[in-house]
């Protein structure tokens, strides 16, 4: 095998030892989804993302602390919740998730959704509150962006706009090349010490 093919060989395995790295971490999991989906479901990796990297104000005016019980698409009687958050205080927070990038009115088609389900909640059990929240990606068009924020402050629903779809991608390329890096880092620590055999 020529010295070229050796290193190439080499290269490689470095780069699915770092791979294998980052998928066994849970974070890691969620930025390689948010970058391999599309739509919604690459909106709530993001936000599972963001969680377990610890993001402050993530739900906005919202709260959420430890010892919340979050769960992602939570099965409802009629439909599915893409975030209900149980607080430590009893009280709940039902989010919808939209993707901008698709029409205003299927962005606008969660405040009505997000109400279904709170209301679904209300009847199963006595919460001393249940809050309703509307997160979506930044509409194309700024004009649309405000008049869903308009439209949820109406219907009292809790606007939680994130970056567009583009900059959420462009966000996560980068901290998986970061975390790439990372692991590249940690494999090539194990090669000095334990050395691949290459043939």
């Amino acid at each position: 095998m020529s010295d070229e093919a050796k290193t190439q060989k080499a290269i490689d395995w470095l780069l699915q030892v770092a791979a294998e790295l980052i998928a066994e971490e849970p974070a890691g999991q969620h930025m390689l989804s948010s970058l391999e989906s599309t739509g919604e479901k690459a909106v709530v990796s993001y936000i599972k993302c963001l969680m377990l990297s610890g993001a402050g104000e993530l739900f906005g005016s919202l709260p959420y602390r430890t010892g919340d019980k979050v769960v992602f698409e939570m099965q409802m009687r009629h439909g599915r919740a893409d975030i209900v958050i149980f607080h430590i205080d009893g009280s709940v927070s039902v989010i919808e998730v939209k993707d901008g990038d698709r029409d205003v009115m299927s962005v606008v088609a969660g405040i009505g959704q997000v109400g279904f389900y709170a209301g679904q909640l209300a009847v199963s059990r006595a919460f001393p509150s249940i809050r309703r929240a509307l997160m979506w990606t930044a509409c194309s068009n700024d004009s649309h962006t405000s008049l869903v924020i308009d439209a949820c402050k109406v219907a009292g629903v809790e606007p939680l706009l994130l970056p567009s779809n583009a900059k959420i991608k462009d966000m996560m390329s980068g901290v998986v090349a970061k975390q790439a890096l990372e692991a590249l880092k940690t494999a090539g620590e194990w090669v000095k010490q334990h050395g691949p055999t290459i043939s």
